[in-house]
């Protein structure tokens, strides 16, 4: 019997990311400085609070589009629309604050000296801003690429 081939390049693929982003982040608090790299673990983590957010709308709102984008297209793109509004309208104005706010905070709650990185939680800002506007295109390409299975709404209401 033949195992998934596939499956296993997958796993091993990801392990080599895994892999080299821990070596890059070991790099970078070499080149760098102990304090960047303590306003870099607290922007990740800061990014991972949001992402738990990203994953929860992923849940709730896949199932949701992908009926509408097998059954009815029009509904899709409106949905999608509003989607991508929601998502702004939640999550920009706590991006914006958190990064005008990068200063003071990095100052409180990251390393000693680490307030002269505070751009560096700034910059992730707005790398979120940039994968918040790319996120609906991301769940349709999901869907455009077969890689979720069709799934009717009322599959997955409880019972």
């Amino acid at each position: 019997m033949r195992t998934g081939g596939v499956g296993v390049r997958v796993v091993a693929g990801e392990e080599f990311l895994d892999f080299v982003g821990t070596k890059l982040f070991v790099f970078a608090g070499w080149v760098g400085s102990p304090a960047m790299l303590g306003v870099l673990r607290l922007a990740q983590t800061a990014m991972g609070v949001f992402n738990l957010g990203l994953q929860a709308v992923e849940n709730y709102a896949l199932p949701r589009l992908s009926h509408s984008f097998y059954n009815a297209p029009a509904q899709f793109a409106t949905q999608r629309a509003a989607l991508t509004k929601k998502m702004l309208l939640a999550a920009g104005p706590l991006l914006a604050l958190l990064a005008l706010a990068a200063g003071p905070l990095v100052a409180r709650f990251g390393p000693a000296g680490g307030a002269q990185y505070a751009d560096l939680l700034r910059w992730c800002c707005v790398l979120y801003v940039v994968i918040l506007l790319v996120y609906p295109l991301r769940l349709t390409v999901r869907l455009l690429s077969g890689a979720t299975r069709r799934v009717r709404v009322k599959d997955c209401a409880p019972t």
